[in-house]
């Protein structure tokens, strides 16, 4: 059962149009001032809307993307100097320390990014491609992991070791089981959604229609506030939005996993 506790996945599949921009505005995550005065600045200045972007997490929200972490997900890292660290706030007393302002680098796998809606934008996709390979069946021999087939009976033979099939860090000896696990994970992911609420209207966002949710009709409107919701999370910042609704999936993906794992030893299915 330990290896179902160390599963993981799931991430972001969303795109946000450019009139989605416009609708980050005054709130929780974001400055002070009407959504038509952030739209302004954002479009004149990167920077501004950078700033608009700050996640504000609290100790709860931070210990469960350390669990989640622990589990093999991604985390952005930010960068004071030569120190860097998974922890904003502590990015931010470094980079005050001694009186200094120095600037904050955010860092997404080997890139690093001056700008933190940018960072952010790649910090969903790693999180988009983190998803794909957790919740895809892949071969394993002894110690090695590959996505052929082919390959995979080379190893075998070459090692003298029988193939069996992993997904994320559980190794399967039966590839149904595998795969119905790979399935159950993606429902899951699926299954969690976002939604914006305007002016007290909540809309909620299907898988498809993401791309251009809340960004219809933005623009002849950008005196109304906008903000996404997922879960319980709430922000004004749509980079913001897309690295939560990742996270989300990434955590509903998990329980489905453990799930999943916990019937099948209930069963005395063979698995791990």
């Amino acid at each position: 059962m330990r290896a179902w506790i160390n599963s993981l996945a799931v991430a972001a599949a969303m795109t946000f149009s450019a009139a989605t921009l416009a609708c980050d505005g005054a709130g929780k995550d974001g400055p002070k001032g009407t959504a038509g005065d952030t739209a302004k600045a954002c479009s004149a200045d990167k920077t501004a809307c950078a700033k608009s972007c700050t996640n504000g997490k609290d100790a709860k929200a931070a210990s469960h993307d350390k669990g989640l972490a622990a589990a093999g997900m991604p985390l952005m890292k930010y960068k004071v100097g030569d120190q860097v660290t998974a922890c904003p706030k502590e990015a931010a007393k470094i980079a005050t320390a001694d009186g200094n302002d120095a600037k904050i680098r955010y860092v997404v796998g080997e890139t690093e990014y001056a700008d933190k809606t940018e960072a952010l934008q790649a910090y969903a996709s790693q999180l988009d491609d983190f998803l794909a390979t957790m919740t895809t069946v892949r071969y394993a021999v002894a110690d090695e992991t590959v996505s052929c087939p082919v390959a995979a009976q080379k190893l075998a033979q070459d090692k003298g070791e029988a193939v069996k099939f992993r997904l994320a860090s559980v190794t399967f000896a039966d590839k149904t089981e595998a795969e119905k696990a790979a399935h159950a994970a993606r429902q899951a992911a699926d299954a969690v959604q976002m939604k914006t609420v305007r002016d007290g209207q909540t809309v909620t966002c299907s898988k498809e229609a993401e791309k251009g949710c809340a960004a219809r009709k933005v623009a002849a409107d950008q005196n109304k506030s906008c903000e996404y919701q997922v879960g319980d999370v709430k922000t004004n910042c749509p980079a913001t939005a897309k690295v939560e609704l990742a996270k989300a999936r990434i955590a509903a993906a998990q329980k489905a996993l453990e799930q999943f794992g916990q019937e099948m030893a209930a069963n005395n299915r063979p698995g791990a």
